[in-house]
């Protein structure tokens, strides 16, 4: 009785994450429906026996039937908007079991108490009397609530599926965007001369950036098939890249690690570190006198990328590759989104870290 208000709502439901049911027309038909079916096959006998009148007795079984649709849907709004991801399910459906089989029993006893106290059907409830009319209900709860939460939940697990396709999607979109920026003409000129330049001037530190340069396209080829990379393996990846940088750059630019030992082992979509950095030598002056800080600070929640601002004159065009590509594997990933500060001195980007690689 009360779940088919609650599953209806869950049959409706076309979105990954839901706060409010759309179930105007399963009330309008179902509550009517399930008061009749529950007053034939519960109370028909009971109503003979005791020379009720079919129509009059369906009225009152209307009224209950509403009142507790109403109070049950009241549970389900709040337990799907307190447990909305995938990964949540059993935890919302434990949770809307235990209340609205609270919620029914509540009522149904009152309900019972009422007809006792006031003898409204003409005879004395007795403790059977309570316990039937509650097995009534939570009958329903059991029997189409189980059906239609199996709906809701084929539906949710449809969609995080769908949402893993376009994640990896995005992924491997995001790898090759990444390699595409890095493989170019002008990143191997630089490379390439830079490494030249070492060769006749120290070779010990040519085969040390060579080495470095190798590692980087290494992980930059291979890291396309996970959705989500650890941060300690990520830092580990930044310090071949930014080797590349300071042996370009020289003391113009500079970077500093302030991570917690907690947040080593959590979780941040592929190369996110590497495009924020990337960001930063783009579209700031790198100079020995006004050399470039980028700052990496992680703690158990989040890992935030900071340098100081000190904008090119001359700004180069950008159609904001890197940002939007992170901030589209967090919105597909359900994550708490990136959050950029901007001050006059300094350019920040906050990124979450996950602790599962479960969407």
């Amino acid at each position: 009785m009360i779940y088919f208000a609650i599953a209806s709502a869950a049959f409706l439901n076309r979105t990954f994450y839901m706060n409010r049911l759309n179930d105007k027309w399963y009330r309008i038909i179902g509550i009517p429906l399930v008061a009749l079916v529950s007053n034939i096959i519960f109370y028909y006998d009971m109503n003979e026996k005791h020379g009720f009148h079919f129509l009059n007795d369906y009225l009152y079984s209307l009224a209950t039937s509403a009142l507790l649709w109403e109070a049950n849907r009241q549970v389900i709004l709040y337990t799907r908007r307190r447990f909305t991801s995938y990964g949540q399910s059993m935890k919302r459906i434990v949770w809307t079991t235990i209340g609205c089989v609270a919620v029914t029993v509540v009522i149904m006893t009152a309900i019972s108490a009422f007809y006792d106290i006031t003898d409204w059907w003409g005879y004395d409830y007795k403790l059977k009397n309570y316990l039937y009319n509650n097995f009534a209900a939570l009958t329903y709860c059991l029997i189409i609530g189980g059906i239609y939460e199996g709906i809701y939940y084929f539906r949710k697990w449809r969609n995080v599926e769908l949402e893993a396709a376009l994640l990896k999607k995005e992924n491997l979109q995001s790898q090759l965007d990444s390699l595409k920026q890095q493989v170019n003409p002008h990143f191997l000129f630089n490379s390439l001369n830079t490494l030249s330049s070492l060769m006749r001037k120290d070779v010990d530190r040519a085969e040390t950036f060579l080495d470095e340069l190798s590692k980087v396209y290494r992980y930059l080829l291979r890291n396309n098939e996970d959705i989500l990379s650890d941060l300690d393996t990520e830092l580990a990846f930044i310090g071949s890249y930014f080797h590349l940088l300071t042996t370009r750059y020289g003391d113009a630019i500079h970077l500093q690690l302030q991570i917690e030992d907690a947040a080593r082992n959590l979780l941040l979509p592929p190369l996110t570190l590497q495009l924020l950095i990337e960001n930063a030598v783009k579209h700031n002056i790198i100079e020995k006198a006004t050399p470039l800080l980028i700052q990496i600070e992680a703690s158990g929640k989040n890992v935030t990328v900071r340098n100081n601002l000190q904008r090119k004159i001359i700004k180069l065009s950008s159609n904001n590759v890197g940002l939007s590509n992170i901030a589209a594997k967090y919105n597909l990933l359900g994550a708490p989104q990136i959050e950029i500060t901007e001050t006059e001195s300094s350019f920040a980007v906050q990124v979450p870290l996950l602790k599962t690689n479960a969407v």
